[in-house]
């Protein structure tokens, strides 16, 4: 196979990209390498990476480059990923860029690493830690930490208590993070953000509303969570985002309402549970929310009919 074919198959694999390592273990020179960048063939975005000539752009390209920077050994970025050793993980401001979470910058490439680990890098920081196969998952075939362990990294650090607030307020709308578990994850942290010290809950509830989550939501929350059997809806409103008409939800509450007057429901659920979920659409409507929102709580209420039997009516 000639060498052309040999990088752009090892690039193919790796989101167009290869390392010195991997060519090199692949029979491929130094000076065929060079050659190809003089020819146009491919290009070098950092000491040691290539990237094939017209490969599709992404906005984590330098991300990626600099992850596989920090590995010598020829292995693919999937046999990493799933290696017996951990690997390095993308963290802090940059995992929250990568979850798209929050509203801060990440010029420099923020890594943790199991071992120390030097590197002469100006744009690449590295942070030693021991991560669980908990704390990190994998996206867009990256390792990043979890968006729990990413909060608690950037609260760890000290961010800014408004940008804090963005990522909270992200983790808990787009990655169905729940508060409760926020507040564990950042008791040792309230008290560097004027929270009580230990107060986790309090510390989560100041960021949500500090970045635009109303009042309502922890209302809804905790009418829902009065109910065990109405655990879906609670972790929907969590996902609560405001922009939508209150018309929007009408049909929603009438389904509600007939769910409520059904005997057969009444029977098989308790009058709270049935309470607690009027209530909590009533509250809905009087904010704002959007159309897949709603989508999130159908399961909620498909649960509530089907304990209902044929009977109930379920909203459409």
């Amino acid at each position: 196979m000639s060498a052309v074919l040999e990088v752009s198959d090892l690039a193919a694999s790796q989101w167009g990209l290869l390392t010195a390592a991997q060519a090199h273990a692949a029979g491929i020179s130094r000076m065929a390498l060079t050659r190809m960048v003089d020819e146009g063939i491919l290009e070098r975005p950092r000491h040691g990476i290539y990237r094939l000539a017209g490969s599709p752009a992404h906005r984590f390209d330098s991300l990626r480059a600099a992850w596989l920077s920090l590995d010598r050994r020829p292995l693919l970025a999937s046999e990493r990923v799933l290696g017996s050793s951990p690997p390095a993980v993308v963290s802090h401001r940059s995992a929250a860029l990568l979850l798209d979470m929050g509203d801060i910058d990440a010029d420099i490439h923020e890594f943790s690493v199991a071992t120390r680990k030097q590197t002469r890098q100006p744009d690449v920081r590295l942070h030693r830690a021991q991560l669980d196969l908990e704390r990190w998952t994998v996206v867009d075939g990256l390792p990043v930490t979890t968006p729990v362990h990413t909060v608690v990294d950037l609260a760890r650090g000290r961010l800014d208590g408004g940008h804090l607030a963005t990522v909270v307020r992200d983790a808990t709308t787009s990655h169905g993070v729940h508060p409760d578990d926020l507040a564990e994850a950042l008791r040792p942290y309230a008290h560097y953000y004027s929270a009580p010290a230990g107060d986790g809950n309090a510390l989560v509830a100041r960021l949500l509303q500090e970045a635009g989550i109303p009042d309502a939501l922890d209302r809804t929350v905790r009418l829902a969570g009065a109910s065990a059997g109405l655990e879906e809806l609670q972790r929907a409103v969590d996902s609560l985002q405001l922009d939508v008409p209150r018309a929007a939800l009408e049909p929603w509450l009438a389904a509600s309402a007939q769910l409520s007057a059904s005997p057969a429901l009444q029977q098989a659920t308790s009058p709270r549970a049935i309470e607690n979920l009027r209530r909590a659409l009533a509250v809905l409507v009087d904010e704002q929310v959007p159309p897949a929102y709603l989508e999130s709580l159908r399961p909620a209420l498909k649960a509530l009919a089907e304990q209902a039997a044929a009977t109930a009516v379920r909203p459409r």
